[in-house]
């Protein structure tokens, strides 16, 4: 029998459009933005700690835990 994953994602949004995941998974947070969002009008990093990169580079660890351990209520 196979194992279900123990990553849990969040899909974030902002003004009604699609930015990006939040993950938890067993190897630490992570968060990525939609490339469609990189090159939106509207797009912008959803934090100063995490801008846009070349590559869009997947966000891990400490300064993913941060931003939403500031922002949300657990």
């Amino acid at each position: 029998m196979a194992r279900r994953s123990q990553t849990q994602r969040l899909n974030i949004w902002m003004n009604g459009l699609p930015v990006g995941y939040w993950e938890k998974a067993r190897d630490g947070d992570r968060l990525s933005y939609f490339d469609k969002w990189l090159g939106d009008e509207q797009g912008r990093p959803l934090s100063l700690s995490m801008p846009f990169t070349p590559g869009n580079q997947t966000y891990r660890g400490d300064v993913v835990n941060a931003f939403f351990d500031n922002l949300l209520y657990r």
